[in-house]
């Protein structure tokens, strides 16, 4: 070597040294597995946040993959709560990620916030150098050696560098953020140095809550329309004139979503031990070091892109489950492959049986991933799933090994867990069911999720929004109200108002789980808003297993879900629940077809919705719905109904989150608002199925078939016509053609008579504007 004869102190020996210390420098991860779980009871009761199946996988366990495929040589999952099954994991796991090594730091005193959790590695003394933060609810597909590569570069340039924290581009008010996680970003463009961080802890807020706050408030910016929300609103300090007066561009944004994800020194450690009162890394850390001169410390922003993706993945995904409603957002998006690769048939997860506790579950389990295969409609099924030649298996299923699916029973868009059973007749649509689950005959679940081993007797209901803890049993025929949640701890039950108990020693508990706070709007436990099943009028009390849950049932009610954190906030599906299948098993030529067309109509409309509600390009779109056309051998009508379906069903969807709500029938006024925007804005996509007189005549027919699936259409069709003829997807001529032949062919008092009555105002309009036009001519 060329500095092997240079004697101890010289700089060239120093230069090597320092490189051979660098390169023994092992990059480590801190993951926060179980903060702030508050929001997932009643699961969280019986296990830790961490360890809560998500597509059938650990949710733990995305972020491992994370972490491992970024690079990371040692993880540490720091546990608040059940460290030992956490522990156990990991054991179980290990040799699936090595040679990265997992380790678990038990929590030794209740943790009440980020910086609690941070003080405790710190003194666990198992952190060498810079490290990377991860909450352990995170999926992403993400590359974590580009965010490791912006941290090392910020420091290159700026040895004052404290942390590099990870943002993505998801607009406000976007369906898989969390309701409160909002917050505005000065950052200097040229570095990528954060000026100013403030958060705005009540997101987007709906407009009628706005339009309250506007008349308290003279000036205050109000939505563009009734219905949008209202533009958030943040002051910025005078200080900050000072800080962007050297900088050549400065960027205020509203639009990133923080993943949580951060590449940290080890001084952030020091100042958290110095500084015991900082609880939140963002509104104390971030907060005190921007605004302090003493520290002297900077922290830079990496926004995420396209470019920043792992492998075959062509789009960024990041989201976390903070609540009852982003879980069922993420399990949907997880079925409809946003987050490739971590989609169900890559098989990269383990399955659930690593975790302890499984219902069934044999004592030896020799395969540490899944065996998902997918097939047509986004269906995932493992190898030893047992399904009745009658079932009906609707679009994006989940269905675990084990699974049994009997005579004439129905799923669709629904995960099911291993060794579940789903008895003869019975219905699961838009829910999660985790392991060992048994749905009996006749039975419903619409909107829920069951946890491990619930029963649901013959004949039951359950309700959009109900989470029913494990072990839980429901009673044959009883029905569960929507929005409610349930658990086999007495103890969690829900105490009546009068009760004698004090409140204070009701809630001690709470800490218990790792919570982060010590309110949560998100559940109540006051009364609720209507009586129990069973006792139609009666005071709310004390419920027991009779009352809450039918005869025969075992469990408590445990509280009300707030309807914009529940299960059943998650995106409502836009196709009607699958109806039970009247053919015979002769399987005559016509039910065939009735069946491929159904099907069609099931696929498109399930991908249209995320698709317009993501706002996707219109090609991307159109390349979906073709792409569905040729396998089930559409035409272009049916393609032109179900794109109008949709968009309708979109409007019904934003009419309703624009009233603060998620159930019903939104205002007229409401409907209207949104139908001219939507219709505005996929209009484009209409025209692509309408070029012709014939095509937008049959457009007219399906818009007259959605009042049975959409039955409120049918009050508005006039405006639906008009809007449509507004944007060029209709003309004149059609319109008009349309009206003369249903005004001479439909009969008296019926349904289309009834429409063409209804658009005389708009026909007499277009009469009139023909005529105006026809005498500016002359």
């Amino acid at each position: 070597s060329r500095n092997a004869g240079m004697a101890p102190g010289k700089k060239g020996g120093d230069k090597v040294a320092a490189t051979d210390l660098k390169r023994e420098e092992k990059l480590q991860a801190v993951v926060l597995a179980d903060l702030c779980a508050r929001k997932l009871r009643p699961a969280t009761f019986d296990g830790p946040k961490a360890l809560m199946p998500l597509a059938n996988a650990p949710l733990l366990e995305y972020t491992l993959e994370f972490l491992c495929a970024g690079g990371v040589e040692e993880v540490f999952v720091f546990a608040s709560h059940g460290a030992e099954a956490i522990e156990a994991y990991l054991a179980a796991v290990q040799p699936r990620f090595a040679p990265t090594a997992l380790r678990c730091i038990a929590s030794r005193a209740p943790c009440f916030s980020a910086g609690d959790a941070l003080r405790e590695v710190f003194e666990a003394n198992v952190i060498q150098g810079e490290f990377v933060l991860a909450p352990g609810d995170l999926v992403t597909n993400l590359s974590l050696t580009a965010l490791v590569a912006a941290h090392r570069a910020a420091r290159e340039k700026d040895k004052d560098t404290l942390m590099t924290t990870c943002f993505t581009r998801v607009p406000a008010g976007h369906r898989i953020r969390g309701s409160d996680d909002g917050a505005v970003l000065v950052i200097d463009s040229a570095s990528g140095r954060l000026l100013h961080y403030e958060p705005l802890p009540d997101g987007i807020v709906p407009r009628a809550e706005c339009k309250a706050a506007t008349d308290d408030e003279e000036g205050a910016p109000a939505g563009d329309e009734e219905g949008a929300p209202a533009p958030p609103r943040f002051h910025l300090p005078l200080e900050l004139l000072d800080a962007v007066s050297g900088s050549s561009e400065v960027a205020v944004r509203t639009d990133l979503l923080d993943t949580r994800i951060d590449v940290c020194t080890l001084e952030v450690l020091t100042l958290l031990v110095d500084n015991f009162d900082w609880g939140d890394l963002r509104t104390d850390v971030l907060s005190s070091v921007l605004s302090s001169d003493i520290l002297g410390k900077t922290v830079h922003v990496h926004e995420m892109g396209p470019d920043s993706v792992v492998g075959a993945a062509t789009a960024p995904f990041t989201a976390r489950v903070h609540d009852w409603r982003t879980y069922g957002e993420l399990s949907a998006d997880l079925l409809a492959r946003w987050a490739f690769p971590l989609v169900p048939d890559s098989n990269l997860l383990s399955p659930m049986d690593v975790v302890g506790g499984q219902p069934g579950a044999p004592v030896e389990s020799a395969r540490l991933c899944t065996t998902n295969r997918q097939s047509r409609g986004n269906v995932y099924a493992e190898s030893d799933v047992t399904l009745a030649r009658s079932a009906a298996i609707g679009v994006r299923v989940l269905l675990g090994g084990g699974t049994t699916v009997g005579v004439d029973a129905r799923v669709t868009r629904s995960i099911l867990g291993r060794r579940c059973v789903i008895s003869d007749k019975a219905t699961v649509a838009d829910s999660v069911l985790w392991a060992g689950v048994r749905v009996g005959e006749g039975a419903t679940v619409r909107g829920a999720v069951l946890c491990e081993g619930v029963i649901v007797g013959v004949g039951a209901t359950v309700g959009a929004g109900c989470v029913v803890g494990r072990g839980v049993v429901i009673g044959a025929g009883v029905t569960l109200p929507a929005r409610t949640l349930y658990t086999r701890h007495a103890a969690r039950a829900l105490k009546p108002k009068n009760a004698d108990d004090d409140e204070e020693d009701y809630k001690a508990d709470w800490w218990a789980e790792g919570d982060a706070d010590g309110d949560d709007d998100a559940f109540s436990d006051s009364e609720p808003d209507e009586p129990l099943t069973g006792s139609p009028g009666a005071e709310v009390a004390m419920p027991d297993t009779a009352r809450a849950l039918g005869a025969g049932g075992v469990g408590f009610l445990h509280a009300h879900s707030g309807p914009l954190s529940s299960f059943a906030c998650a995106r409502p599906p836009p196709a009607p629940p699958l109806e039970p299948d009247e053919s015979d098993d002769g399987g005559e030529a016509e039910d065939a077809e009735v069946g491929k067309d159904s099907a069609f109509v099931d696929n498109a409309l399930d991908i249209l919705a995320g698709m317009l509600e993501d706002g996707n390009a219109v090609d991307n779109i159109v390349l979906e719905v073709n792409a569905l056309k040729f396998a089930y051998n559409g035409s272009v009508a049916d393609c032109a109904a179900v794109s109008l379906r949709a968009v309708l069903a979109a409007v019904h969807v934003t009419a309703l989150r624009a009233e603060g709500t998620i159930e019903g029938v939104p205002p007229r006024k409401a409907l209207l608002s949104q139908l001219k925007k939507a219709i505005c804005r996929w209009s484009p996509l209409l025209r692509r199925y309408v070029s012709s007189d014939e095509d937008q005549a049959d457009l007219i027919e399906a818009l007259e078939g959605l009042s049975e699936p959409l039955p409120w259409t049918s009050e508005i069709f006039q405006y639906v016509l008009q809007a449509l003829y507004d944007d060029d997807v209709l003309p004149e001529t059609v319109i008009v053609a349309w009206a003369a032949e249903a005004e001479m062919t439909a009969p008296e008092g019926s349904a289309r008579k009834a429409r063409c009555t209804q658009c005389q105002a708009f026909l007499t309009w277009l009469a009139e504007a023909e005529s105006d036009d026809d005498e500016g001519e002359d």
